[in-house]
């Protein structure tokens, strides 16, 4: 994983998690099976390629996730991670939206989360069928691992930003 990134300012927008029980040790095959799963979508303008992702500053804790965004709406990233807690594994998304200078700059006016509402009805369609696809990818993953550990899926459905889209 020689990608590197740094979450600048960076407004979640979105976000999912669900707790696999006992699942430690599965995080690498999460990710590497959404990417697998992802990339098979065939969503057009779609980058997905995993990548090490820390808040800011060189020696700040790093963790690997897997980031998609659409080459036409590059102020949205989404960020896909699996990772060990405890003996369980922590699985989530999150989608974030960066504002350019200028509107961080009329962000002091206004609400830089509003400005982020500003984009046109197809843009929306496109970024909530690319959270959908992504969201359904991570969700068949792992229901196949808890059907490996012959567990119930007992999984959170439903996104908490101001997207909501399933």
């Amino acid at each position: 994983m020689a990608t590197r990134y740094t979450l600048r300012g960076e407004k979640v927008m979105d976000k999912w998690a669900t707790i696999v029980e006992n699942g430690a040790g599965r995080d690498k095959w999460v990710l590497d099976t959404s990417e697998e799963y992802i990339k098979n979508s065939n969503m057009p303008g779609v980058w997905c390629g995993q990548s090490e992702v820390s808040l800011s500053g060189v020696f700040s804790p790093k963790r690997p996730f897997l980031l998609l965004y659409h080459s036409g709406l590059k102020a949205y990233r989404m960020y896909i991670g699996a990772r060990d807690f405890g003996a369980h594994l922590d699985v989530s998304w999150f989608v974030t939206f960066y504002a350019s200078p200028l509107k961080n700059l009329l962000g002091r006016y206004a609400s830089p989360m509003g400005l982020s509402m500003e984009i046109n009805t197809f843009d929306q369609q496109d970024l909530g069928a690319i959270i959908t696809i992504a969201h359904h990818c991570v969700m068949r993953v792992v229901t196949l691992l808890n059907e490996e550990l012959n567990q119930s899926p007992t999984m959170n459905t439903q996104s908490k930003g101001f997207l909501n889209v399933w």
